[in-house]
């Protein structure tokens, strides 16, 4: 009996192990099976709230397409850099600081030297240099024989200009760009056609068209990622710790403490204006082909003196007009109509239609090239028979105040939209440098007036006195007659706007970085391109998105 008892006990004693393994064991599956449930959880909360900054960011583009649609045009209007606008949007609100979302529309601050300043808003695609309006441009460089006839050489001048850009300063490059965008199959000294791109591995054709993409210019002969895109690898437009590291980290760049910025940061393939008034009416051509019409609405606009000088310019000119190609600015049915509407107004009896003194049977022999023709203008006219001398009503002097109602209610055109002009307000000085009678004298003084500072921050009483293209010329930056050649180029109206909007969470957590590119040149502006950086990093820091203080202001 003694025996049976001790293995009695001894079996007691098994079980109570195999218990507590069992318990050990249950225990490390409830561990496990709880730590990957709490890793799901993470994983699942984490992918909700990077699908919300992804929202976020799509909300901000929104708001951004809608601040664009509802502009006032007015002077001191403010896209461009506002930190009460434009920086930490509240998105989305919770009881705790981790569930509050936030966007702010950021980019580099252009006007910094150091590209290590961010500023708060928009950034105008006319303050870069259209690469599809090249052709137009190299049409203005074509040599001419002493006939004044087309040779179909290109003044090397037309490469000089444009080798202030990053990517341009290589005439295999220009060429080639050049070739891919006309129409002909005719290859350039330096450039490529269809027989070029289809001898190459899986060639495809030469898109003879306009470029829909600064990506597209990677299929382009002599074009490479480095190329379009510099050292700047995130695109931040900021000289990151990496970018000036030389070969230890990529990108490869120079160590030369300055950003590349590649050709991103200088061109673009949509730029234009609507040419219409602010309030959406429309302008006044200038140019236009009846006198009595142009008459009547100017002395509606200003009075009969304004009306009068403008009309008898476009008749008998001025020291500095330019005469129509054809001689009169009238097609062949506007001549019929302006016969008619005179033949009318005088009950089909031979004699003058007058509007001040002035006849205007008589077609228009010359036409406006630029607004500043106007300014300080003599025209030697017959009034009522006599000859008299006219002076314009736009002087110097005067100016300032003038021109703000001078480009709202004049065109040259009576095109809806106006192209490819540059706003010297937010152009670098690369770009400007591409402008005919631009040295870098004056793109330096244009610089160094910028409405933008080295802090990102704008100055109000610049960004209205700087309404129009004609503050170069009241800044005394050029003369009165460089300025007439210049104003073609130049617009502060560009409806083209690109943006960047960074969405985030107050506390550390995912984020979200859009780059959208928004048309305003209609209503409601549209959202032409939208490009997802989020895989190229947050590229603002906490710091510089007003999340956190810098180091001694805390």
């Amino acid at each position: 009996m003694r025996s049976l008892r001790r293995v009695s006990s001894n079996r007691k004693g098994s079980v109570l192990v195999v218990v507590l393994i069992l318990v050990v064991l249950l225990s490390l599956a409830a561990y496990k099976y709880t730590n990957l449930m709490i890793t799901e959880y993470t994983a699942a909360d984490m992918y909700g709230r990077r699908m919300q900054t992804q929202a976020f960011s799509a909300s901000g583009v929104e708001f951004a397409a809608d601040t664009i649609g509802n502009r006032t045009f007015e002077a001191s209007e403010n896209l461009i850099s506002d930190e009460g606008i434009f920086q930490g949007i509240s998105i989305q609100t919770g009881e705790v600081a981790r569930n509050n979302g936030f966007i702010s529309l950021v980019t580099a601050n252009e006007s910094d030297p150091n590209n290590q300043s961010v500023r708060f808003g928009l950034t105008s695609e006319s303050g870069k240099l259209n690469l599809n309006y090249l052709l137009t441009l190299e049409q203005q460089f074509m040599e001419t024989n002493e006939d004044g006839g087309d040779t179909g050489m290109v003044s090397p001048e037309f490469y000089d200009i444009l080798s202030a850009i990053p990517g341009l300063d290589d005439q295999t490059r220009v060429d080639s760009l050049l070739d891919w965008l006309d129409e002909d199959d005719d290859p350039r000294a330096f450039g490529a056609e269809n027989s070029y791109y289809q001898g190459l591995n899986n060639g495809y054709e030469c898109k003879n068209g306009q470029i829909e993409s600064l990506e597209e210019l990677l299929q382009i002969q002599g074009f490479t990622a480095e190329t379009l895109y510099g050292e700047d690898a995130n695109r931040n437009g900021l000289l990151d710790t990496n970018e000036d590291d030389g070969s230890q980290s990529l990108p490869d760049d120079d160590e030369d403490g300055t950003l590349n910025l590649g050709m991103l940061g200088y061109c673009t393939i949509l730029s234009k204006e609507s040419n219409l008034r602010a309030d959406g009416s429309d302008k006044i051509n200038l140019n236009q082909g009846l006198m009595t019409e142009l008459f009547d609405a100017i002395a509606d606009e200003y009075d009969e003196e304004t009306a009068k000088f403008v009309v008898a310019y476009r008749i008998y000119g001025s020291e500095d007009a330019v005469a129509d190609e054809d001689g009169s600015s009238l097609t062949v049915d506007q001549e019929e109509i302006a016969s008619a509407v005179g033949n009318a107004l005088v009950g089909d009896v031979a004699g003058d239609v007058t509007r001040a003194g002035l006849d205007l049977t008589q077609p228009a022999q010359f036409e406006f090239t630029s607004l500043f023709e106007l300014v300080d203008a003599q025209v030697f006219a017959e009034i009522d028979g006599s000859e008299v001398t006219l002076e314009s009503p736009w002087q110097t002097g005067s100016l300032a105040g003038q021109l703000p109602t001078m480009f709202d209610t004049f065109s040259l055109t009576d095109d809806a939209f106006i192209e490819n002009r540059i706003d010297p307000n937010y152009a670098r000085r690369e770009v400007l440098m591409t402008i005919p009678d631009i040295d870098g004298e004056v793109a330096d003084a244009i610089v160094g007036s910028s409405v933008v500072t080295s802090d990102g921050s704008v100055s109000q009483s610049l960004l209205e006195s700087h309404a129009t293209p004609g503050w170069i010329y009241l800044e005394d930056i050029v003369d009165l007659p460089t300025m007439r050649r210049l104003e073609p180029y130049l617009t502060t109206r560009g409806d083209i706007f690109r943006v960047q909007v960074v969405g985030y969470f107050e506390e550390s957590g995912p984020f979200s970085r859009v780059e959208a590119v928004i048309d305003g040149s209609e209503y409601p502006a549209k959202v032409v391109t939208a490009t997802d950086l989020t895989t190229l990093g947050v590229g603002y820091s906490r710091v510089q998105l007003g999340l956190e203080a810098e180091e001694g202001t805390r």
